[in-house]
């Protein structure tokens, strides 16, 4: 009888056990995502963060900015990427082009967001304000896209976008994709 209680007491051990390291690995993937998505700012060139800081009082949207329900969403979906940056190849140069997502805190206890491109033009990094600051309740998030042929949200305008692009998409609710044509910025609803 005392066998049979023993492997059975090492039995609930080894579960617990078990259980415990799973727990602690869901753990891990949770936090490594909110740290890496926190880290934005070490993720784009010196040059970059440095005209970045030059919009006092803004800081890159991060995933711990997101409310919970969208941090899942961000995380299941770009697990990895920061939302509050989207690099790509977006004007069709040899050169990265940077879009950065930007919120302030502001007195009243709202928040304001607005989107700006960097863009190599030369030695210079050439800024772009492609949505002016608005208030918002939560943060928007940003994230590049591959070239490609895409619809509008009413299926009647379709494009054909020969570089990367970028959706500036307020999870859930509404998106709009941003691309270069021939040097001016242009848009598509892809959700509403």
């Amino acid at each position: 009888m005392e066998d049979y209680f023993g492997s059975h007491e090492l039995i609930v051990k080894a579960v617990i056990m078990n259980l415990s390291k799973i727990s602690l690995f869901s753990l891990l993937i949770t936090f490594s995502g909110i740290c890496r998505g926190q880290d934005c700012i070490s993720r784009i060139p010196l040059s970059v963060r440095n005209i970045v800081s030059e919009y006092k009082g803004w800081r890159i949207v991060s995933l711990a900015d997101l409310p919970q329900d969208d941090q899942k969403l961000w995380t299941t979906s770009r697990n990895g990427q920061c939302p509050g940056v989207a690099i790509g190849n977006f004007t069709g140069g040899t050169n990265l082009s940077y879009v950065v997502a930007l919120m302030r805190s502001q007195q009243s206890g709202g928040l304001q967001e607005q989107l700006v491109t960097l863009t190599q033009d030369g030695e210079l990094l050439k800024t772009n304000v492609v949505v002016a600051p608005t208030n918002v309740t939560s943060p928007f998030v940003v994230w590049k896209v591959p070239p490609g042929t895409y619809k509008g949200v009413d299926q009647n305008k379709i494009v054909r976008i020969v570089n990367d692009s970028f959706v500036y998409e307020k999870m859930e609710a509404y998106a709009r994709q941003y691309y270069y044509d021939n040097g001016r910025v242009r848009s598509i609803v892809t959700a509403n």
